[in-house]
């Protein structure tokens, strides 16, 4: 929603006709939108989360508050025949897959149908050396000191907010100059406006001053980078990089296995249809990355496509999204939503030969 109602991949689907509910993970939120639900939560134990949290309880919450929402809205369908097509982005789409490949490892549902994910993280066979090298520094600080990065008080998140607005409006120039540094960080097309109403720099700047994350969830991003294998946050103190919170035997405890799950090895799990989407200028999550996420697939039988679109950084498909993309996702959906019916109406056909039960997905 962050380029207004004209522009913004959410606003455009639900004007399609699509029913659209938009997740927050744990960490955002300042005034009205509160961080905590529970003010008994220290500061230790709000930001003791990695993605692990984001993918096993975040996104299970969400999944399930729209199932009840269209479950009370559709009385006479049954639960089976409601289904989710998930549109996720970078981490987000990273933690949709494992939320997934969980639940099918589990055996539960995960009530989606299909899924839109756009520059997907988790595999990195390449990254951008600022990724490298200056991680590797906040390995080494931050992330064995501090249990997030964030403003620690609203009043200073709003100073901050006012702060950067009487910067924009007096020192355009400075503008310009931050555009410059996202397009060589993030990547992107030079033609595309970064400045204005709703530009990257704007979406931003906004996102950093009023967000948080823990710590976990940057050293678990750089677990991903380093060992370049997709798995679940390694609890281990001689993991690299470890965090401050880890302890010996993390792993056993929380996996019950001396090492964390990897998630590409659970490919064949996936079955639902799937679209990758991949910018051609993201510098941070790089074309190859999604290419590798796409072949690993292929590989294990999953319905599998992929597009890609020039001049698109990493944030264009979210912050100060060209028309170009917004107009491709709109389509990808609609394919999404044939293949789906597509994949519905030969599971029924199977079923009425009885050569499937009920409970399987084709």
């Amino acid at each position: 929603v962050a380029n207004g109602a004209d522009n913004s991949f959410a606003f455009r689907a639900h004007d399609a006709g699509y029913d659209v509910f938009l997740g927050n993970f744990r960490g955002a939120g300042v005034n009205s939108l509160p961080r905590r639900h529970n003010d008994d939560l220290s500061d230790e134990e709000f930001w003791d989360f990695s993605i692990n949290e984001h993918a096993f309880e975040d996104i299970p919450t969400m999944v399930n508050k729209v199932m009840d929402i269209k479950k009370n809205e559709m009385k006479n369908l049954k639960t089976e025949e409601l289904g989710i097509v998930t549109v996720a982005h970078s981490m987000g789409a990273a933690a949709v897959l494992m939320y997934l490949l969980r639940q099918r490892e589990l055996g539960l549902p995960h009530h989606f149908d299909g899924l839109l994910l756009v520059t997907p993280g988790g595999v990195h066979v390449e990254s951008p050396l600022y990724a490298k090298l200056g991680g590797r520094a906040v390995d080494c600080t931050l992330a064995k000191m501090l249990n997030s990065l964030r403003f620690p008080d609203d009043r200073l998140t709003r100073a901050a907010i006012k702060l950067m607005r009487d910067v924009r409006k007096n020192l355009p120039a400075v503008e310009g100059v931050v555009s410059v540094i996202i397009l060589n960080f993030l990547g992107g097309n030079e033609s595309h406006p970064r400045m204005g109403m709703f530009s990257t720099v704007q979406q931003l700047t906004q996102n950093v001053l009023t967000c948080g994350t823990s710590t976990k969830v940057f050293t678990h991003l750089r677990q991903w980078i380093v060992t370049k294998k997709f798995e679940a946050f390694n609890y281990e103190p001689n993991a690299h990089p470890s965090h401050f919170s880890s302890f010996k035997g993390g792993n056993m405890k929380m996996y019950g296995t001396p090492h964390p799950p990897e998630f590409t090895s659970m490919y064949h799990l996936i079955n639902v249809p799937v679209h990758l989407i991949a910018g051609r200028g993201d510098h941070l999550i790089g074309p190859g990355n999604i290419l590798r996420h796409y072949d690993l697939m292929r590989r294990a039988c999953v319905d599998v496509q992929l597009d890609s679109y020039d001049g698109c950084g990493h944030a264009d498909f979210t912050c100060g999204m060209n028309t170009q993309a917004l107009h491709g996702l709109l389509n990808v959906c609609d394919g999404l939503m044939e293949r789906t019916m597509r994949q519905k109406k030969t599971m029924r056909e199977l079923q009425r030969k009885k050569l499937i039960t009920a409970h399987m997905r084709v």
